[in-house]
Parts: C-alpha cells; sequence; structure tokens
C-alpha cells in the first residue's frame, strides 16, 4: 500500500510540472496535418513550419496556437514549393478545435512542377571543357527545376575548374521562369580567370618535427609549378597527417601572385604530444563468448629520432567461452591477454615504410587454449591518401592445447587439429582502399580490401596453402540522418596437395559482426569435444551411453571458404540514441569442394545503438529464418552428413558497429 500511494504521488507531482507549463488563456496546438501534397512529404514539409505540435508526454511543454504565426506558415510552405520547382503551388488552411485543443490542416494544391526548358554554360574554357563537364551536374534539361540543384551546379562547376588549375573561378546565374509553360531557362555565366600554378610553401606551427620534412611530404604530391588543384591540397593534408605527429593539420592556399601566375600553399601545423600513454577497457557479451579486458598503450612518436613511431600494447583480460558464458557458467574460461611491440620507419625506402612487429598472445578460443608468438616484417606504400599496398613476412609459433580435464600434450607439431605445436611462415599482400568519411561511425563512403598469403614451400613451416579474403562495404548517407550500410566478405583456403588448412588461418562465422543469429565462432564445421564419439543415427556416444547429440558437444573448427554479406539500416531516435535493422546471410564451407558455403543461413534482427567518443555502444538480437546448420567432421578430416544444433536465437552487446 505504501508502495502504491508512492507512485500515485510521482504521477502527482509529474501532472503537476506538466500543468505548470499550461497556459489557460491560450488554446494548445493539438495536431498538424497536410493534405493534397504528393511531391513532398509530411517530413519535408513540418521543419518549415513555425507551429509545433504538442507532445503527446504529459511533462512537455504545451504548443499553442496563434493565428499571425499560421499566415506566416502558409508563406514559408509556398515558398518552400518555389524552392522546390512548384510555382503555381497554393497553401490554405484548415482550423478546427475539439475541447481546448486546435487542430490545423494545410490544404496544399501543389501544380504542375517547372521543369530545365534550356541549359547554357557559357565562359568555360574550351581546352577544359570536355574535361569539365565530363560527368553530369546537379541540374539538367527536362529534371526539374530546384534552388538546392542550381547552387550545387555553381559549387561543382567551380571545384571542377580549380581542380584543372583555375584557382579563382567564380560562377553566377541567372534563372528564367515561363509561368505559363511550367518552364525555366537557366545559364551559367562562368569567369574562369587565368590558369594557375602552385608556388612556394609556407610552413607555420612546426616546432620539433623538421620543415625540410614537411616540405618534403608536401612535395610529393604537389611539386612546385604543378597545376592548381584543391584535390591535389586535400592529398597533401591527408599526407601529412598520417605522420601520425601532427593534432592538427590545415593546407590552404595563399593569395594569388599575379604577376608570377602562382598560388602559394600556406600549411598549418600543430605537433601532437611525442610520447603518450593511454589506458582504457572493454567488452563483449553472447551466448559464446563473454569477455572483459584492460587496455593499456605507450606511444613514442619519434623513437630515436627520425619520426620512427614505437608503440607498446598490452591487453589483460578474461573469457568465458562455450555454452553457458553467457550466465558466467561456461565450458572453459581463462585469462586471456597480448603484448605487442611495433615499430614503423618512414620512408625506409623512396616511398616505402618499413613495420616491423613482435607480439605475444594467450588466448582461449571454443574449440582450444593456444600460446602464440608472431612476428611480421612489413613494407606499406602509400598508392593514394586512401590506397594503401602493404608486403609483408610473417613468422608465427603456436602452442595449442585442447579443452580437456586432464590436459593435453603440446610436443607433437601439428596445424591441423587442437593439440600441438605449429610454426607458420608466410608471405602475404594487402591492398586496402578506404574512402569512409568517418571509421569509427562510417555515414557515408566505401572501404575494399584483398589479402593474399602464400604460406610454406620454400618460406618452411608447418603448413603449405594460399589463402584469399576480401571485403567490400558501402555507405549510402540517407534522409533523417539514417545510413544504410552493407558489407560482403568472400574467402578461400588451398591447402597444398596431401595437405589440411591450418587450424589458425580458416575461416569462422557467427558473433557481433557476422550472422548474428549464430554465438561467436559458432558457424563453422565442428567436432566432438575430447572423450565422445559418433554413434549411430547421428547420436553421441560418451563413457558408454548413446543419446542425442547436443551444442555443447561440439567445438567449432573452421572451414576452408568464407561467404558473409550484411545489410543495415541504422536510424537515430533521440541524441545519442539509436537503432538498426539489419539482415545477415552467409555460411562457412569445409573444403574448396563444399558447396554448403552457397546456402546461406539468413537471420534479421534489431539494435540499439548509444554514441559515445570511443564509438557506440551496441546492443544487436538476431534470429535466423533460413538455417543451415554447421556439420561435424570425421577424425580423418572428411565432413560428415549430422547437424550440430544451434538455437535460432542470439544477443551481442560490445562496443563498436558491426562493420
Amino acid at each position: 500500500m505504501i508502495a502504491r500511494s508512492g507512485l500515485l504521488g510521482l504521477l502527482g507531482l509529474l501532472c503537476l510540472g506538466a500543468c505548470a507549463h499550461v497556459d489557460r488563456e491560450r488554446e494548445i496546438l493539438g495536431s498538424l496535418r497536410f493534405e493534397g501534397n504528393e511531391a513532398l512529404s509530411p517530413g519535408d514539409l513540418e521543419p518549415r513550419l513555425a507551429l509545433a505540435e504538442t507532445p503527446i508526454w504529459p511533462w512537455a511543454d504545451r504548443q499553442y496556437f496563434d493565428a499571425g504565426t499560421l499566415v506566416g506558415d502558409r508563406r514559408r510552405l509556398v515558398r518552400y514549393y518555389q524552392a522546390e520547382g512548384f510555382h503555381q503551388a497554393k497553401v490554405r488552411s484548415r482550423v478546427s478545435r475539439t475541447g481546448a485543443a486546435v487542430d490545423v490542416t494545410f490544404l496544399v494544391e501543389e501544380g504542375a512542377p517547372t521543369r530545365i526548358r534550356t541549359l547554357r554554360i557559357d565562359g568555360l574554357p574550351d581546352e577544359v571543357r570536355d574535361r569539365v563537364l565530363e560527368q553530369p551536374l546537379p541540374i539538367r534539361e527536362e529534371a526539374r527545376i530546384r534552388e538546392v540543384d542550381y547552387d550545387a551546379a555553381k559549387g561543382e562547376l567551380i571545384q571542377r575548374l580549380r581542380n584543372q588549375g583555375y584557382a579563382d573561378a567564380t560562377v553566377s546565374g541567372s534563372v528564367g521562369i515561363d509561368a505559363a509553360q511550367n518552364a525555366a531557362d537557366v545559364r551559367l555565366l562562368v569567369a574562369p580567370g587565368p590558369p594557375l600554378r602552385f608556388g612556394r610553401v609556407v610552413i607555420t606551427g612546426a616546432v620539433q618535427v623538421p620543415r625540410q620534412t614537411i616540405l618534403e611530404r608536401v612535395r610529393e604530391v604537389i611539386p612546385e609549378g604543378r597545376s592548381f588543384s584543391e584535390t591535389r591540397m586535400a592529398d597533401a593534408q591527408a599526407r601529412l597527417f598520417d605522420m601520425g605527429v601532427f593534432g592538427g593539420v590545415r593546407v590552404s592556399r595563399g593569395p594569388t601572385d599575379a604577376s608570377t601566375r602562382t598560388v602559394p600553399l600556406i600549411v598549418s601545423v600543430r605537433e601532437a604530444p611525442f610520447q603518450t600513454l593511454r589506458a582504457g577497457g572493454g567488452f563483449g557479451v553472447d551466448k559464446e563468448r563473454v569477455e572483459g579486458r584492460a587496455i593499456a598503450q605507450y606511444t613514442n612518436r619519434n623513437f630515436l629520432g627520425g619520426l620512427r613511431t614505437l608503440r607498446f600494447d598490452n591487453r589483460l583480460g578474461y573469457a568465458f567461452v562455450g555454452e553457458g558464458a553467457i550466465q558466467l557458467n561456461p565450458t572453459e574460461q581463462g585469462v586471456v591477454g597480448s603484448s605487442a611491440l611495433d615499430l614503423l620507419q618512414p620512408e625506409l625506402f623512396r616511398h616505402v615504410d618499413g613495420n616491423f612487429r613482435l607480439e605475444y598472445e594467450h588466448g582461449l578460443e571454443s574449440a582450444y587454449l593456444f600460446d602464440s608468438v608472431r612476428g611480421r616484417v612489413g613494407f606499406p606504400v602509400r598508392l593514394h591518401r586512401s590506397l594503401v599496398f602493404t608486403t609483408s613476412y610473417n613468422l608465427q609459433f603456436f602452442a595449442l592445447q585442447p579443452f580437456t580435464e586432464t590436459g593435453g600434450s603440446t610436443s607433437t607439431y601439428s596445424c591441423v587439429d587442437e593439440r600441438g605445436n605449429c610454426v607458420l611462415s608466410f608471405l602475404e599482400e594487402r591492398l586496402t582502399w578506404d574512402r569512409r568519411d568517418n571509421p569509427l561511425e562510417t555515414t557515408s563512403g566505401w572501404l575494399a580490401s584483398i589479402a593474399l598469403q602464400q604460406g610454406g614451400g620454400f618460406l618452411g613451416g608447418r603448413a603449405s596453402y594460399n589463402r584469399v579474403l576480401g571485403e567490400a562495404r558501402y555507405f549510402l548517407p540517407l534522409p533523417r540522418a539514417m545510413v544504410l550500410a552493407l558489407k560482403l566478405e568472400g574467402g578461400a583456403i588451398l591447402p597444398a596437395s596431401g595437405e589440411v588448412s591450418p587450424i589458425m588461418e580458416r575461416f569462422y562465422a557467427g558473433g557481433g559482426s557476422s550472422l548474428r543469429a549464430f554465438g561467436t565462432r559458432r558457424l563453422a564445421p565442428q567436432k566432438l569435444r575430447e572423450g565422445r564419439s559418433l554413434g549411430p543415427d547421428g547420436q553421441v556416444v560418451e563413457n558408454g551411453t548413446l543419446r542425442p547429440l547436443q551444442t555443447s558437444d561440439a567445438v567449432p573448427v573452421g572451414g576452408d571458404t568464407l561467404l558473409d554479406a550484411s545489410a543495415e539500416l541504422r536510424f537515430p531516435i533521440a541524441g545519442d540514441l539509436g537503432l538498426a535493422a539489419f539482415v545477415d546471410a552467409g555460411n562457412v564451407g569445409h573444403t574448396l569442394q563444399d558447396s554448403n558455403v552457397f546456402s546461406p543461413n539468413v537471420a534479421v534482427g534489431l539494435g540499439l545503438r548509444y554514441r559515445t567518443p570511443f564509438g557506440p555502444i551496441r546492443l544487436d538480437a538476431g534470429y535466423r529464418v533460413l538455417t543451415v546448420l554447421p556439420r561435424l567432421v570425421a577424425p580423418d578430416e572428411t565432413l560428415t552428413t549430422v547437424a550440430v544444433p544451434e538455437t535460432p536465437f542470439s544477443l551481442h552487446f560490445s562496443i563498436g558497429e558491426a562493420f
């Protein structure tokens, strides 16, 4: 009874708070509606109004009706329709009163749209006209004349001319409206000015970084005397920022020197601290893996001079793995962690950097625990500000042990099973083209990458194979701050004749970033755990007892082929809170001959996002609507017809977008 009284009291306070904002002498505005609008939606029209609906929740401030404001809103709507190419549009209004509330309906007569009858572009220099007009402009003949497109066309022409050397180009224009014919005659007048070239470079803000080093980086992209181009200025700015020693970089133009027809470059830099120490943490939760970790990183961006970057990364955490992980009562659990030293030597050779990395890791997977020591010597080459090619040699040692009560011997050398020692020696070539606007929270752009590996053979090691993995992502901005995100990923491993692919290089799916209806790595060919064997009719024999196969009886050991696709619609709700609706599809095949990879699992789901400075905190729920369950692999590495049962639903809680 006391709890109920307290609740009633709280509701009363809320009501009093709401009532405190009510002006009894004014009429409350209830709803705003539109009738007759076809080309433009209510979502397009509502932001143009000064009147606003009263929110439905009781504690919100009331919105009031005002006849003068209504008259102004009708004019604003007519003006907006004209800007959108409807010059015959008319807007009336209907006001109805229900109790103490006023409902307003705007009655729209859009009329016929005004379309571009002629489009003239005068003043373009003949020598660049074809290049400037090679791609279509935002306006074209027969299209509806919109003011935003007209302004965009002028801006696009200026941008294209400046990238052809006309740094001082301007564009003006006029639009003649023939109301009787619903037609518009558009003329754009170009004043290109003389073609200009880049001149001297003025550098400001450099203290510890040598100005000559900055100048050399700029001249790699913009040689003195090169034709002016704003695109090249952006490339030079990106090249300087990628040095990793600046907190801010701006490359801008100075005033034109008419006597030499050159434009000076102004390079303004703000140096970042050369030595930084960062600490933080992270977590990941789904039904197959729960992990929390602490992270520490030390960076020296001028190690022993020469702008060498030395980074020391450390991660320490605890993981719960397997069935029951989300209840913290898993099949396996233990400490996980890694330490890595990474040295980047800029300009080891001309336009080629050197990267040297040594890493130790202790980790837990569903099938095994492992210790590894990995070394890499790489040579990244920046072909473009967003295109990087890296070739590297990698030498890796793994000590793997299956999860058993008695432990397992690791004295044998094997890269196939979840038991033994494995040495991998391989070359890798990786090409990445990244045109995303923001790697943490991408709203537009795309990314494409492909990686090739050649292992064993003359390189030594315990496994000989070839591996390829390609990925493409595309991000399309939509109205109302929505984003459509797409991903396609595929890969294959080709072991040498008579060999089996190494278990740590195989493909897996499932988890927070792929096929979100499965737990981490659960979508992959699987093996029975130690102490279990396959009996008749797909049942399991354990301690001499025959029983049905359960999810916890098998562990994923990966496959040689992967095909994975995702589509996700991300949209804001309020403030930093957002939602995502997604569809995932894909599968993992046992070998190249396994056609199962082309029979996808399909999952649908919803996710909650909360934006933070270090990326969105994400909660996703996925449900399978089309199922092709992973199958068991026999001890002789052949694929059986026995499917491993998996629940159709999974939750994932982590930091960062799925892709």
